[in-house]
């Protein structure tokens, strides 16, 4: 029974007490008042609970957690996980034979499954990441440039013309592509260095030697990125990146020998597409640099040149940010000494798994030990288009 279906009940039962009362028949008044009172009894109690449900209804609910993935989630890379990362600077330090069966094990699985093995120990995750932050916050062109990584050491295609598009009748045909329309295919070069760290060095626990590897890799993979991924492969040398002076388009040739002038600037800048402007950068060397800060509009007698007005901001070039390089071109006929464009059109395809060999005896009678590393990188610049070069004219 609801409680307004009790409370009309009620009401039935005070009226026929009444009726009761009025008549004299007190046994029948009295039996109906016990059961009055009994049913306000349940009234009251149904209100007071009803009240109480009312007000727990206006409290919300407790979020839901999560539920746990029944896999537990993406599995970690072995060379992610700080066993890995003990195995292998325990091998680093003090020999594989130091290294208990299991740690061995560790070590030989990763290796198994890298293009190299022979000695060669896969890099932990964490001294691979702080390698490649450094290449991709020091190597202008990494900065510049689309970056891709892949975790197996094969090659990519990518279009090099984004085709075109076509009107269309009423369920007509698309078109595929125009006839322009091809591929660019990017391997895989292997760069490689030996560093060498004294024993004494190697055997105190203090010496932060992920710091050094790190930093020793990086600094030598610098210095032989940046010019690959600028002037790259030639006819006789394939085993670089292509670099993207390589494939880039000469936009304009200077009238003079050994001289650039203000107008020879604005025919480099209009001679690249409109489409690919908004991205656009100034790369050149320090002493092509040096030539343009000259310059200046020939009616205001502003510099062309604008520096930069808070730190890390970009010097800029007819409104374009301008990257130097050490390994441009030097300021000679003959010479691109710029390169202007849209530098994410140069693709630079990374692999993952990093590679170090630990020489214990090659260097053994200089107290030292050598680490010999190397890493899997490819570049290819694959839209031409995208990047215009300025040649200084040869001398007579």
């Amino acid at each position: 029974m609801t409680l307004i279906e009790k409370k009309q009940k009620l009401a039935a039962l005070v009226k026929d007490a009444r009726v009761k009362l009025d008549a004299g028949d007190l046994d029948a008044y009295n039996k109906i008042d016990a059961d009055i009172d009994k049913l306000d009894a349940e009234i009251k109690a149904g209100e007071k609970q009803q009240a109480r449900e009312d007000a727990l209804k206006q409290i919300p609910e407790p979020a839901k957690a999560k539920a746990e993935p029944k896999d537990g989630g993406k599995p970690q890379k072995i060379t992610a996980t700080a066993e890995y990362k003990d195995a292998f600077y325990g091998a680093v330090r003090h020999g594989k034979n130091f290294l208990t069966g299991e740690q061995q094990k560790l070590l030989t699985n990763v290796m198994s499954t890298s293009a190299d093995s022979g000695g060669m120990l896969v890099m932990p995750a964490e001294l691979e990441t702080s390698i490649r932050e450094l290449l991709d916050k020091t190597v202008v062109m990494r900065r510049l440039a689309t970056i891709i990584t892949l975790t197996a050491d094969r090659k990519i295609t990518l279009a090099n013309s984004y085709g075109a598009a076509g009107w269309i009748d009423e369920n007509g045909e698309y078109p595929e592509s125009d006839d322009t329309f091809g591929n660019v295919t990017i391997g895989s070069h292997k760069l490689g260095r030996i560093i060498r760290v004294s024993e004494e060095l190697l055997n105190d626990a203090e010496f932060d030697l992920q710091a050094h590897i790190a930093r020793s890799f990086s600094q030598a993979f610098i210095a032989a990125e940046e010019p690959a991924y600028l002037s790259g492969a030639t006819a006789d040398a394939t085993k670089k990146p292509t670099g993207v002076l390589t494939d880039a388009q000469i936009g304009v040739t200077t009238a003079t020998a050994g001289v650039i002038i203000a107008d020879e600037l604005l025919d480099l800048y209009f001679s690249l597409k409109a489409a690919y402007r908004a991205n656009s950068t100034f790369l050149m060397g320090l002493d092509t640099e040096k030539a343009i800060r000259k310059l200046k509009n020939a009616t205001t007698g502003d510099y062309m040149w604008q520096p930069g007005l808070t730190a890390g901001q970009s010097n800029t070039l007819l409104g374009r940010p301008v990257e130097i390089s050490d390994y441009m071109p030097t300021f000679t006929a003959g010479n691109k000494i710029i390169a202007f464009g849209d530098f994410k059109q140069y693709t630079i395809k990374d692999t993952m798994g990093m590679q170090m060999q630990v020489l214990n005896e090659l260097y053994a009678k200089n107290g030292q030990v050598g680490f010999q590393g190397n890493e899997r990188t490819d570049g290819k610049l694959v839209l031409p288009e995208a990047i215009q070069t300025m040649v200084l004219k040869a001398g007579a």
